[in-house]
């Protein structure tokens, strides 16, 4: 299974992709410093104490997010051709810090 922007959807909104199909393997392509999944939830949008629910806050998180901040194999691309030089170099310096 090959989920495109990965790093959007909430955790449980993968979940139920994998609940309805039963792959070999799963592939993530996303960029997770890129656009993070869209909360709508006041409780997950509060901090500390504030917040009830212990587990909302996790709603900001993706499941590709968390698997790579687990220690999961993560690979990146070095080569992009969306862009000229001029507008890369400027989200490269700012994000990833690598030569793209």
């Amino acid at each position: 299974m090959v989920i495109d922007e990965a790093a959007r959807p909430t955790e449980p909104e993968i979940w139920t992709v994998f609940a309805h199909y039963a792959p070999i393997g799963r592939l993530l392509i996303g960029d997770t410093r890129q656009l993070g999944p869209h909360v709508q939830s006041p409780f997950a949008l509060k901090k500390g104490e504030e917040n009830p629910n212990g587990f909302a806050s996790q709603q900001g998180l993706s499941y590709m997010g968390r698997l790579e901040s687990n220690g999961f194999s993560v690979t990146t691309l070095t080569e992009q051709n969306w862009a000229v030089p001029g507008i890369s170099a400027t989200y490269n310096n700012a994000f990833y810090h690598i030569p793209l």
